[in-house]
């Protein structure tokens, strides 16, 4: 009988805080669908979250400041300026989007007499804040161009190197001209993948070694057997700091390239970025960029990974008019980065 009880007694219990857990989550779930069916209360425009916006959207794009032209009079319409690089729609629909997030009437429409886009928020029944959306002409951002060369593909995972097949920024992948990647350089012509070739490199098959000792008629036969082998590399390098980099027979060796309309370069134009995460390779990236970015033409050389981990900061700088090229120049001769 006693035992009876005991039975009961736990029952019961077990049974309380079932019900206590449940009533609990309940509780939960209630609370979480009544903060969900509350709308979040939106800030009210003002002419300075207006300005702010405005301004916030000129630094994105690399715009001056100057570019937005204020009007002392009340009723008069302030002008934002695009330079010509810039589609305009861009802008105009960034400023639209991001007025949208406060609580306020934003139109928005081109005016022939005005001969721009007009932005119009009233305030009150007798003030309407307005901004004039117009092309700046004759200016363009000045802003570096930058070229992107990858080394290491052969020995990138499949998912990376899918992944680059379908990237749309152009880019150029270093090769070591061998048997096995004469092969592989054939894949890349069929998927118009551009790449390029090392040139004086000791891990390349025998047929493809140029020495310092080397009589000039093999050098000849060598770079005809490399340009034969791989027609349709974007362009011949040379590793700066190897014997044949730093040899008196590389002003021979670029020559007899030129002559057969192949561009022979050193490798320390490449401006290396690395690192063993993406945090690591865009703090680099950014570092090297912010070093270098008065100058013309960046060519970046990174490993297969980092295209991926840097695929924002690509975006970010497109945004500041940075060009994406596919070809670079170098020596007052241009490098193509097509197949």
């Amino acid at each position: 009988m006693i035992k009876f009880k005991l039975v009961i007694i736990v029952l019961l219990v077990v049974a309380n805080i079932f019900v206590f857990f449940n009533y609990k989550e309940a509780k939960t779930a209630e609370k979480k669908v009544v903060e969900e069916a509350v709308p979040v209360k939106k800030r009210p425009l003002s002419p300075f979250i207006v300005d702010s916006v405005v301004k916030a959207t000129l630094t994105e794009f690399s715009i001056p400041d100057s570019f937005y032209v204020k009007s002392k009079k009340k009723k008069k319409i302030h002008k934002l300026f695009v330079p010509e690089d810039l589609p305009l729609p861009t802008i105009e629909n960034i400023i639209y989007n991001k007025l949208g997030e406060f609580e306020g009437k934003v139109k928005a429409g081109y005016s022939k007499k005005e001969k721009g886009t007009l932005f119009s928020i009233p305030f009150s029944d007798t003030l309407d804040y307005a901004f004039l959306v117009q092309r700046k002409k004759g200016y363009t951002r000045p802003s570096p161009v930058i070229s992107i060369v990858i080394s290491g593909y052969e020995k990138s995972a499949e998912e990376t190197k899918k992944y680059l097949r379908d990237y749309p920024e152009p880019y150029v992948i270093l090769l070591k001209p061998t048997k096995s990647v004469q092969v592989l350089s054939k894949d890349f012509d069929d998927q118009q993948l551009p790449y390029a070739v090392l040139v004086g490199s000791e891990d390349a098959d025998l047929e493809f070694r140029i020495s310092e000792d080397h009589p000039k008629k093999r050098i000849e036969t060598t770079i005809s057997g490399l340009i034969n082998s791989f027609p349709n590399a974007a362009f011949f390098y040379v590793d700066h700091s190897s014997a044949l980099g730093n040899s008196v027979i590389l002003p021979f060796v670029k020559e007899k390239f030129e002559l057969k309309k192949k561009l022979l370069i050193k490798s320390n134009i490449f401006i290396p970025v690395s690192g063993n995460d993406s945090t690591e390779t865009v703090n680099a990236f950014n570092e090297e960029y912010s070093k270098n970015r008065k100058k013309h033409n960046l060519v970046f050389i990174l490993k297969p990974e980092s295209i991926i981990w840097l695929e924002g900061e690509i975006k970010k700088l497109r945004k500041k008019g940075v060009k994406i090229s596919g070809t670079f120049e170098t020596g007052g001769q241009t490098a193509p980065a097509t197949p």
